[in-house]
């Protein structure tokens, strides 16, 4: 196949696409260019995979963003050759007569909807916004089969996701990743007048200075911007709370969760050592119904050490099928909830940060303690690009459901849930930022 498309890259986009390292992550200031080198990328992964029926794919957090991101690069360059390419803007996808290939843009926003495709080559944008269950679980595994490539991209956002650990794998000696990375003063995207006009703002304060640093000089120690427990899990780490920790048989376990079944439940096991509230064990179940996930439950080592379980108020939401509640399901097996009172979501937040000091997660593998830090230093309010402001509610995604589960424990232990009432009551922030915790 011969062609020639009018595109001239720039180096640091030749760098890259150049790079035949089988897995390539790429961190790139804004604007730098990254969309167009991933989609120049996926299209030269469809037309020369050596495999019949090629399948490559482009994916972001959220699949409209995949559209607003990539559709029209994607979707223009591909109409220069009409005789070989066909355009479905209904499915997002772009077909090549030659080899049977496909090309598709995805969301990450429905990782099940991934699952069980082949892939040979995969883009995935704005790694460190999205799940990470979305590489450990299902890309790896589409790319098994057919030794697919990947390349992974993004603007840093702090160090606690999945972007950070990929860009690491680079810098590690792994013969199968490579790591690149472009401040605003490696390439010549932004026009120096206006780059000059933009260092005036911050330091006249009229921009935030850590947001500049992460955007335009890729720096992954600024903290994610809107994070809700940002500083409280800094502390953790810097305080070496992320440690090993062994089950305890002599203490009780207990339980705090999150319910769904489209979207994740949560539940989070747990230890108080003295003063410390120790997370031996936290997981994760999607399309689970309640029997199926206290059997598993049940066949953890601490089973029969199991005492209280705190759940959230939907326990006594009535099921159409039985016509039992979850709360009266769960006791016939053997599982007694506590249902914890329905604070706001804001007290909620303020419940976990006084409890947070005391918190301890386990490190060790298998664990789910990784998962639980990478969720924490994610779950973050929600930006209103309307009014260019943070909205009072966390963002609604892949972080919501552990988040949810540690505010069901921090509301059961908080000392004056029994004393507040849980009906009308105005926020307590500036109460408890007063308080000591108790136990």
């Amino acid at each position: 196949m011969h062609g020639q498309i009018q595109f001239a890259a720039k180096p640091h986009q030749s760098a890259v696409l150049n790079d035949k390292t089988r897995h390539r992550c790429v961190v790139m200031h804004r604007r730098a260019g990254k969309t167009v080198v991933a989609v120049f990328a996926l299209i030269e992964a469809l037309l020369t995979c050596p495999l019949p029926h090629p399948r490559v794919a482009f994916i972001s957090p959220f699949l409209k963003q995949s559209k607003k991101l990539a559709w029209d690069y994607l979707a223009n360059t591909v109409a220069q050759a009409p005789h070989v390419f066909d355009i479905s803007k209904g499915e997002l996808t772009v077909s090549c007569r030659l080899n049977g290939g496909k090309a598709q843009l995805l969301g990450a926003d429905n990782i099940d909807a991934i699952r069980g495709i082949y892939l040979d080559f995969v883009v995935v944008d704005e790694m460190a916004d999205v799940d990470p269950n979305l590489w450990d679980s299902v890309l790896v595994y589409c790319l098994a089969d057919r030794q697919g490539r990947a390349l992974i991209s993004g603007t840093p956002r702090g160090r606690m996701n999945k972007l950070y650990e990929m860009f690491q794998l680079g810098r590690s000696g792994d013969v199968q990743w490579s790591s690149h990375l472009y401040t605003v003063d490696d390439t010549d995207m932004i026009d120096a007048g206006e780059l000059d006009r933009l260092r005036n703002q911050v330091e006249a304060g009229h921009l935030n200075r850590a947001l500049f640093q992460q955007e335009m000089y890729c720096d992954w120690t600024s903290s994610l911007i809107g994070a809700v427990y940002g500083d409280e899990i800094t502390r953790l780490t810097r305080e070496k709370r992320y440690a090993p920790i062994n089950y305890d048989a002599t203490l009780p376990v207990f339980t705090a969760w999150d319910l769904g079944f489209a979207d994740a439940s949560a539940v989070l096991h747990l230890q108080r050592r003295g003063n410390q509230m120790c997370v031996i064990h936290y997981e994760e179940f999607n399309f689970t119904s309640l029997p199926d996930i206290l059997a598993k439950l049940k066949a953890h080592p601490w089973a029969g050490n199991y005492s209280e379980h705190y759940g959230p108020h939907d326990l006594n939401v009535t099921e159409y099928g039985s016509g039992n509640s979850r709360w009266q399901i769960a006791d016939r097996l053997g599982f007694t909830f506590e249902v914890v009172p329905n604070w706001s979501i804001e007290d909620g937040i303020e419940s976990v940060r006084a409890l947070m000091p005391h918190m301890w997660i386990n490190d060790a593998p298998q664990s789910g303690g990784d998962r639980l830090v990478d969720i924490l230093s994610n779950y973050r309010m929600e930006f209103d690009s309307d009014h260019r402001t943070f909205k009072v509610r966390p963002l609604h995604d892949w972080t919501s459901h552990g988040a949810d589960a540690l505010r069901m424990l921090a509301v059961a232990f908080d000392p004056n849930r029994l004393t507040v009432a849980t009906v009308g009551r105005k926020s307590r922030r500036s109460e408890r930022a007063q308080m000591q915790w108790r136990f």
